[in-house]
């Protein structure tokens, strides 16, 4: 069997519905009748602490590759995999093919303020000011961070009305 490509681009957007439909690898095969029949499956390999079939699964007759779960870009920014096609010849042969799935980030991070070295209680800053203090005087400096990338991850502030 021949794949079109060696190689194969696929972009995904983390947060992704359980099961769905990611990419379809196809290939060819020149010889005739059951010869020609391909099958696919994973090549299988570890993906950090856990199986790459943890993540991903083909479909051995259609060649459609699903994600199992929903993909966190925050976790995993490039699942890259190979899928082999095997035809039903004897002896059988097969060749494969490399996936790069690239998973997009998408806005699912609320920032997080980092903890300020005076004062600060349940996220709020607590400083003590002289009265004394002119204008344009800093009082207090508040830093956050957000674990999203990219536009996702610029912070803005703002000063909300308080008592």
């Amino acid at each position: 069997p021949a794949f079109t490509q060696s190689e194969y681009t696929v972009f995904v957007k983390e947060n992704n519905p359980l099961g769905c439909h990611i990419f379809t690898v196809s290939a060819g095969d020149a010889d005739a009748q059951e010869n020609a029949l391909v099958s696919y499956s994973l090549v299988e390999r570890r993906v950090g602490e856990r199986a790459l079939s943890s993540y991903v699964s083909v479909h051995a007759e259609s060649g459609k590759v699903y994600a199992l779960q929903p993909l966190d870009h925050e976790e995993l920014e490039l699942l890259q995999f190979q899928v082999s096609a095997r035809d039903a010849g004897v002896p059988s042969l097969s060749s494969n093919v490399t996936l790069q799935v690239f998973v997009l980030d998408e806005n699912d991070n609320a920032p997080v303020l980092l903890t300020p070295r005076v004062g600060g209680i349940g996220g709020a800053v607590s400083e003590l000011v002289p009265r004394s203090v002119g204008a344009g005087h800093v009082v207090a400096k508040v830093r956050a961070v957000d674990a999203d990338s990219g536009y996702n991850a610029w912070l803005s502030y703002e000063l909300q009305p308080g008592t």
